[in-house]
């Protein structure tokens, strides 16, 4: 498996430091200053354990990244009883009646995929 996590140098004094430049996961050493690359967060930049090749974000990052899934998944299980459907993030109405039970599942499954999509852009960031 490719690593896609990214290093950056920790000297402060460095410009690939100062201009945020990123690294390859397989660099070991700074080409500038020399200085051992440390795994970097794939969000903010912030420095990170490493602790294998799927950890590419902080923990921060990664609870943003949940709560927005969950408010996601909110917004679209309130909209169902309001007689609205969320598509590409903008509310549309519907009619409800017999239909409801579908219109639920296919937002259900629209929830779906927005998580995996979420969750495709933090595993492969970077």
């Amino acid at each position: 498996m490719t690593d896609h996590r990214k290093k950056m140098c920790p000297n402060t004094m460095c410009v690939l430091n100062k201009q945020e430049k990123l690294q390859k996961a397989e660099n070991e050493f700074c080409p500038k200053c020399g200085e051992k690359l440390v795994f970097v967060c794939a969000k903010c930049h912030s420095q990170i354990e490493d602790l294998g090749p799927k950890h590419k974000v902080c923990e921060l990052c990664s609870i943003e990244s949940h709560e927005k899934i969950a408010e996601l998944g909110q917004k679209a299980k309130n909209a169902v009883g309001k007689g609205v459907k969320w598509v590409g993030g903008i509310a549309v109405p519907i009619v409800l009646g017999a239909f409801k039970e579908q219109i639920a599942g296919a937002v259900k499954g629209g929830v779906e995929i927005a998580k995996d999509f979420v969750k495709d852009k933090i595993t492969h960031k970077a």
